[in-house]
């Protein structure tokens, strides 16, 4: 598994060449989900060969003082903004 890095002006003309030709998706699913995330990647493989470029900014914000938030809100937020997150990166890597 390599990781391509370029050099931030040229990174930049890479993502503002692929958005001028339209090549960007969006999905809905729920990525604390592995399968859901697995089918995300799966479907941008099948079209397109390869991820070029992860937008990992999916967040989730459940604000509650420490003593009234409970366990399933906290398990909600970590499995979206941590686990999530994992599970993309590590997906967008494995092609």
């Amino acid at each position: 598994m390599g990781v391509q890095a370029y050099p931030p002006h040229l990174e930049a003309m890479r993502i503002r060449n692929c958005v001028a030709r339209h090549i960007a998706l969006a999905y809905r699913a729920d990525v604390s989900n592995e399968d859901d995330v697995g089918k995300i990647f799966q479907a941008v493989r099948d079209q397109y060969g390869t991820v070029d470029i992860l937008i990992n900014h999916a967040d989730l914000q459940q604000d509650a003082p420490v003593d009234q938030m409970t366990l399933a809100q906290w398990d909600k937020i970590i499995g979206f903004n941590l686990t999530g997150h994992f599970l993309c990166a590590r997906e967008a890597l494995d092609g």
